[in-house]
């Protein structure tokens, strides 16, 4: 980690995390890929009566066989708010969003959404989502159903609402550890960690942690050298409860994680 001091500098961005795959059980019927089509209206979160087939896991977790007791599906809508237009640097991004919350987060093109879609196409009002065998397209505040497949040790951080959040330490301790990098940055008066780049299915990647993003120590602890990996300590190690104060686009959030039961 590359910790140097810096002045306040927020760039507020969002990271992939989502798991997505779109099949038959939802509304509407996925197409070809020649013909894509917007599936409408949205759909609430519900557990998918559906079990996961082979043909709708694109990337397995592991290099072994299939179980299909180890991907789990979900029902939920997803909605396009908006593009985000590269500055030459940056590429070209789709806003999407997830119901019921409707918690953004930026995409590019060929960004995963979990095990079964990626992003194949970023318009100016539209977002196409490539499964296996079919395309989607989101237009622009469109609500779109989808069948949402991930493994079972996918989900590090469930959200609960309220910034409260259920660690699965079964998941926290598969995910890859590795740390995003960092730089000091001032706000108020205190010193915070802002974080660079995250790797994509990493510990804090799944932790619900994102670029740009301007973090405290856990429980208030410094932000130092050690925030980041006492961080990492907290998420894998079974503690019943810790608590973590995050900045994100102006915004302050005091997260609260539990242990899953």
């Amino acid at each position: 980690m590359n910790v140097m001091n810096h002045g306040l500098e927020y760039v507020a961005s969002c990271s992939v995390l989502a798991f997505a795959c779109l099949a038959s059980a939802c509304s509407g019927s996925p197409t070809p890929h020649d013909e894509p089509t917007t599936v409408n209206p949205a759909v609430s979160p519900a557990p998918s009566p559906a079990p996961v087939r082979r043909s709708e896991v694109v990337n397995l977790r592991t290099n072994d066989a299939f179980v299909s007791t180890d991907y789990v599906a979900s029902e939920t809508a997803y909605k396009l708010f908006g593009i985000e237009e590269g500055d030459g640097q940056t590429p070209r991004s789709a806003i999407l969003a997830e119901a019921p919350g409707w918690s953004t987060r930026a995409y590019h093109e060929g960004d995963s959404l979990g095990r079964g879609l990626h992003v194949s196409q970023i318009g100016h009002d539209r977002v196409t989502l490539r499964g296996p065998s079919f395309d989607v397209v989101i237009e622009s505040g469109a609500s779109t159903p989808l069948r949402l497949v991930k493994h079972r040790l996918d989900v590090v951080a469930k959200p609960l609402g309220k910034h409260r959040y259920a660690v699965d330490t079964e998941a926290a301790r598969a995910a890859p550890s590795t740390l995003p990098e960092a730089e000091s940055a001032q706000l108020y008066g205190r010193t915070l960690l802002k974080l660079g780049a995250i790797e994509a299915g990493s510990l804090f990647a799944e932790a619900d942690l994102r670029e740009g993003d301007l973090l405290e120590g856990v429980d208030g602890a410094p932000a130092n050298d050690d925030a980041l990996p006492g961080l990492g300590r907290a998420l894998t190690d079974g503690r019943p409860t810790f608590a973590l104060r995050v900045y994100r686009g102006g915004a302050m959030m005091n997260r609260t994680f539990v242990r899953a039961k």
